[in-house]
């Protein structure tokens, strides 16, 4: 069966970032059971680290047209596979990128990374135990999108005290240097989500995509006001 590129998604941190933006990351779990059910087996990723590491791609959110920087290094550690990377701090993505590592770890946080590969040796005897994978990428992994107010918490279903935690996160946003205003921007939607959501207000919640938004700020369109306004294009 051809083996297809797929993301592994793992429980993984930022281990060290600089001012300079070399940031060492554990991308995968060594050993462990992954997202799509396969065990990175030791020695898996050193051939692809040794022959493939000047093609790999650092990316946000598995998204080619958001390359964050370059990798440097990658090895197998301590039952991770750790990642040295370079972000591009001349573009504004990988300023606000460093700007969110270093808010992450000011407050506990971290975020979460994810690899792009393919299986290319599998163990006859227990094919989930992955022998040796060539992998492409690996990502830095957000919830921004092009809906910036998805990434924190889900106000339908958060309690008032994650709520409450938010909106400290948000406000500690403001104070970190090397945001874009369009990021800030972003974190200023959210904290006025949030803070509606805890004085009461109708904050409604897309079941599709998690876009969330004040229900009471939204202009009311109903399919009468449609008819009429179309009928008013044609006159």
């Amino acid at each position: 069966m051809e083996e297809k590129i797929k993301s592994l998604q793992y429980k993984t941190k930022a281990n060290d970032v600089d001012e300079k933006g070399i940031v060492t990351v554990a991308v995968n779990g060594i050993g462990v059971k992954d997202s799509q059910k396969d065990v990175s087996m030791p020695g898996s990723f050193n051939k692809t680290l040794k022959e493939n590491i000047g093609r790999m791609r650092w990316f946000l959110n598995h998204r080619p047209d958001q390359l964050l920087g370059v990798p440097l290094s990658g090895k197998e550690t301590e039952g991770n596979l750790i990642m040295v990377g370079q972000l591009n701090l001349e573009k504004q993505i990988g300023r606000d990128t460093l700007a969110d590592y270093k808010l992450f770890a000011e407050n506990g946080r971290t975020l979460e990374h994810s690899i792009g590969v393919k299986a290319i040796k599998r163990d006859l005897t227990d094919p989930c135990k992955v022998l040796e994978w060539r992998m492409m990428e690996y990502s830095t992994l957000t919830s921004w999108g092009s809906n910036p107010q998805t990434f924190l918490v889900n106000i339908k279903s958060a309690t008032a005290d994650q709520v409450k935690e938010a909106v400290d996160f948000v406000r500690k946003a403001f104070l970190q240097h090397g945001y874009s205003d369009e990021r800030l921007k972003g974190y200023d939607m959210e904290l006025s989500l949030l803070l509606k959501s805890l004085n009461g207000g109708t904050v409604v919640s897309c079941p599709h995509c998690g876009y969330q938004f004040d229900y009471d700020a939204e202009t009311e369109h109903t399919f009468a006001q449609q008819v009429l306004d179309y009928a008013a294009d044609y006159q």
